[in-house]
């Protein structure tokens, strides 16, 4: 028998968890009932040993049997918002370094612990919390390099007239106006 209980390669993190899913499967600790269990007994625990359910990486580390060995296994949080953080996991002794990205969700409550899940995005949310000046500030660099290329290569008056709606305010065509914001 394979014990995979400190995982610190991409390698046997393929072999405990394959290319399945984790939602859905005996590793779903929401459908299996174990994360409730797990939840009540740390809340009403007085010992540290349900502490690092309490935190997205450390339930990671944790409930995947990962390394808690800093040198080996990476974890950094790509995105967050109340009740959900996704971890990209990268274990750093393969060569080819592809990270595993995650979910860690909060079923039970803002004081509840952690559990893993398949990696999903709310394009709603990231939508709602975007830096609208930061996509204005690019889109006009965007514009103003593309108007220019136009510009070069020929383009007609429309183009010309797109060159000036956005902002390339006299520079040479193929110019960049980065400067101008």
């Amino acid at each position: 028998m394979l014990w995979l209980d400190d995982i610190s390669t991409g390698e046997a993190f393929g072999m405990a968890y394959g290319e399945c899913s984790i939602d859905g499967s005996p590793m779903d600790y929401e459908s299996n009932g174990a994360g409730k269990a797990l939840n009540d007994n740390g809340l009403l625990s007085s010992t540290m040993l349900y502490r690092g359910l309490f935190e997205p990486e450390s339930a990671a580390a944790l409930l995947l049997n990962l390394s808690d060995d800093s040198s080996e296994v990476k974890m950094e949080r790509l995105y967050e918002e109340s009740g959900s953080v996704n971890l990209e996991i990268t274990f750093l002794e393969d060569e080819e370094g592809l990270p595993v990205r995650i979910t860690m969700v909060q079923p039970y409550g803002d004081i509840g612990i952690w559990i893993p899940k398949d990696y999903r995005i709310d394009p709603l949310a990231r939508f709602m919390k975007m830096d609208w000046n930061e996509v204005r500030s690019v889109l006009y660099i965007l514009s103003c390099d593309f108007s220019g290329l136009l510009l070069e290569r020929g383009g007609r008056a429309a183009a010309g007239g797109a060159a000036y709606l956005y902002g390339n305010r006299g520079q040479r065509p193929g110019t960049a106006c980065a400067a101008a914001l």
